[in-house]
Parts: C-alpha cells; sequence; structure tokens
C-alpha cells in the first residue's frame, strides 16, 4: 500500500514524521512521502528508518493564477535549499507588493499606521484589509481588499503568489517529479484544458487517487492521464485533524496503480 500525500507537524498536520511512520508500518504502507506545505523539513528526521518504509521527499505547493491550485513535487534527494530559495523570493515579493499597496492607500489620504498590516510581527493582508474596513472605509471586507489591492479577496494573491507555471517549472528545475494535487477538490475543478496547459510548463501527473473524489472523477482523471502520457498518483492528504477527517492510507491505494510513477520515481538520481 502506499500514500503519497501526508502533511506532518512540520507543516499543518498535527503527528511528527517519527509517529506517522510508526503507523504507517502498522497498517501496511510500505511507500509513503511527506507533502508538507512549502517545507521538505518532514523528511529529514526520519532518515536512519529506511529499512521499515520506503519514502520519496515530497513537498506540496500552493499556486494562484485565476484560482487556487496545488502541487506536488517528489524527488529522490533533498532539495530544500532549491526550495527555500524559491519561497524566500516570495517572502520578499510578498513584502514589497503589500508596502507599496500600503503606501498608495496612505497617499490617497486613508488614516493608516503600520501597525494596521502587522500580525503576529510580520506583514499581513488580511490585518490590514480588516483594519480599513473597521476603520469604516469601506461597506464589506471584500470592498477593503479592491481599495487596498485593487483585486477581490480571492484574486489579490496572484500579485505576489507564485503561478503555477512557477512550481511545476521549480520543481522540474530541481530535478523531481510534478504532479497536479486532488484535481476534483477545488471549488472549481480542474479541467482538461487546464491540465493540457500545465503539461505545456511540464507537468508529469495527476492525483487522480484522493478521498474526496468520486468514482467518475477517479475514472476521469486516470482517462486523461492515459490520454497524455501523465502518472497516476494518490493519496490521503492525512493531516490528522478535524477538518482534513481523511485517515492515513485511505484508499488502501496499491502500488500497481501508479506502477509507472514508480518506476521513474526509481530512475531519478
Amino acid at each position: 500500500m502506499i500514500d503519497l500525500h501526508i502533511h506532518t507537524t512540520c507543516s499543518d498536520g498535527v503527528l511528527s514524521p517519527h509517529v506517522i511512520v510508526d503507523q504507517a508500518v502498522r497498517i501496511g504502507i510500505n511507500i509513503l512521502a511527506f507533502t508538507d506545505h512549502n517545507t521538505m523539513r518532514g523528511i529529514s528526521e526520519i532518515h536512519n528508518r529506511q529499512n521499515e518504509v520506503q519514502f520519496f521527499y515530497g513537498i506540496e505547493l500552493t499556486a494562484y493564477d485565476h484560482c487556487e491550485r496545488h502541487f506536488l513535487g517528489y524527488f529522490n534527494h533533498d532539495v530544500s535549499e532549491g526550495i527555500e530559495q524559491f519561497l524566500d523570493k516570495k517572502r520578499e515579493d510578498f513584502t514589497r507588493e503589500i508596502t507599496r499597496c500600503f503606501d498608495e492607500v496612505v497617499n490617497k489620504g486613508y488614516e493608516l499606521s503600520s501597525e494596521d498590516m502587522v500580525d503576529n510581527e510580520k506583514n499581513s493582508a488580511k490585518k490590514l484589509c480588516q483594519s480599513i474596513y473597521e476603520k469604516g472605509y469601506t461597506n464589506t471586507l471584500e470592498d477593503a481588499y479592491v481599495l487596498a489591492f485593487g483585486l477581490g479577496k480571492q484574486e489579490y494573491r496572484k500579485l505576489w503568489q507564485a503561478s503555477s507555471e512557477e512550481c511545476i517549472r521549480l520543481i522540474c528545475k530541481l530535478g523531481g517529479c510534478p504532479v497536479l494535487a486532488h484535481p476534483g477538490h477545488y471549488s472549481k475543478i480542474v479541467s482538461c484544458e487546464e491540465i493540457d496547459q500545465y503539461c505545456e510548463y511540464g507537468l508529469m501527473g495527476v492525483e487522480c487517487y484522493y478521498p474526496d473524489h468520486t468514482s467518475d472523477q477517479i475514472q476521469d482523471y486516470v482517462g486523461i492521464c492515459q490520454k497524455k502520457g501523465l502518472f497516476t498518483t494518490g493519496g490521503s492528504d492525512y493531516h490528522g485533524d478535524k477538518l482534513h477527517p481523511q485517515k492515513l492510507g485511505a484508499l488502501n491505494i496499491d502500488e500497481k496503480l501508479c506502477r509507472d510513477f514508480l518506476k521513474y520515481m526509481k530512475k531519478l538520481i
């Protein structure tokens, strides 16, 4: 059994990497990947347990074009340095952009202080817009996002958040395998045409087997993968909290369902 989508305490999961390995061995998972959000720290904690379970270096990156998409990156070696350089650049972009937008709002005559956009010692778009709304400058919180960024709450992130193309090309550049995560799980599900676009960037697989996918969705996405020569993968998206009720090893995914992906990963240096 395999589970290629697991979150640990290194991001927003509730169990440590070691505890997850314990549980994985107990329930019969023999291949796994920690795919914490924007970090690869989890895998470094279990190097001495390679004789118990096979694992890949993994990460889940969040992208935003016209809507949010997640991309899983799988590697056979530690690329955390390259990942961190990319994320540091995005953090710098965020700081620069939110500062620019804040200055523009203040220059228009709105009375705001730097404290109005700082939360837990970090610049926060949410805090800035909440301050604008609470000061009575807008009638709704949504309008506050438009005032601050010229975009609505769901769209403002594209000013500085990584695009789908950036995420996919980064994974490829670092020698990994980029996979579209849970395409049927978003509020706006991923279409075949959208996958075509991702393929142009270097997408290599789709997470077809996922707890929230219906049997029809699984069949549809497996068909797309077969047609386009993409790998099929699957995972539980395990977090261990009430917001993510999926159990570790959900769907009891057999290795045969991801055979081509596993063969490819064995070839990666």
